[in-house]
């Protein structure tokens, strides 16, 4: 432990599936949820560094822990010790009101886009984080508009359709499942696609489930456009934020359900 940690006030620590929360301020610029992955090592560690509050670390509180299981590896420094603020995934965080309800647009500090969900599906979506960018740890922060993508995701449902068939995006997830998500803005807007149609332009025939799976999993609602797929025989299927929403945005996108 070196004195890039001093500048830090560390709350608590506690587990959740096989990950540790931190929450920091001071130099951290404001109170800032950060996510990382646990390990026996990083809870000793922990353990070690709130004990060190009175011997060089004024101000650290006590640590309250609770942890369910181990992870394989010890986690990877999360701090730049040149400006003593936590080195990791920073998302911009807003929400804006939509005519489907309260929407969440998150985005990388290079306005790219990684997660658009439904404020009511907020679980979802923290899963969905958590899986991708666990492993580097990350932070949410509140920002309204980050780079113009909520004023972008406002005008499509005020009827400018094309507006987000260039927003920028990044994404985790597997490599089959970004191949997924990058078909998807290949559909064209008011038209859909079925899974096994998917699958087959992947090269996958027989991988219907598989890409209904990524389909399922995608953070990115609207913009990368999972409710443009549809079953083989003209049904909605499943949709993550609801079929009565799907519908909805197959109507306003033009196209004609049978």
């Amino acid at each position: 432990m070196g004195p890039e940690y001093d500048v830090f006030r560390l709350y608590f620590l506690f587990s959740r599936k096989k990950r540790v929360r931190f929450v920091f301020s001071g130099n951290a610029g404001g109170a800032a949820r950060i996510c990382i992955p646990y390990s026996a090592p990083a809870v000793t560690w922990a353990r070690r560094l709130a004990a060190a509050s009175g011997n060089g670390m004024p101000g650290l509180s006590p640590l309250r822990s609770s942890c369910g299981g181990m992870a394989s590896r010890w986690p990877p420094c999360y701090f730049d010790a040149s400006t003593r603020r936590p080195r990791m995934l920073t998302l911009l965080e807003d929400k804006i009101d939509t005519p489907l309800g309260p929407l969440w647009v998150i985005a990388d500090e290079q306005s790219r886009l990684r997660a658009v969900e439904w404020e009511e599906h907020s679980d979802r979506m923290e899963q969905l984080l958590a899986i991708h960018y666990r492993s580097e740890g990350f932070r949410r922060v509140g920002c309204e508009n980050p780079g113009g993508l909520s004023d972008a995701l406002r005008a499509w449902f005020a009827g400018d359709l094309a507006v987000i068939d260039t927003l920028p995006t990044a994404t985790g997830g597997t490599p089959f499942q970004r191949e997924v998500w990058q078909m998807l803005r290949t559909i064209p807007c008011g038209q859909v696609m079925h899974y096994g149609e998917m699958a087959q332009r992947l090269g996958r025939p027989g991988a219907a489930r598989a890409v209904g799976a990524a389909n399922g999993s995608n953070p990115i609602s609207i913009v990368v456009p999972c409710h443009r797929v549809i079953g083989r025989n003209g049904t909605l299927t499943g949709y993550a934020g609801g079929v009565a929403r799907k519908e909805w945005l197959l109507r306003h996108e033009g196209y004609l359900l049978i």
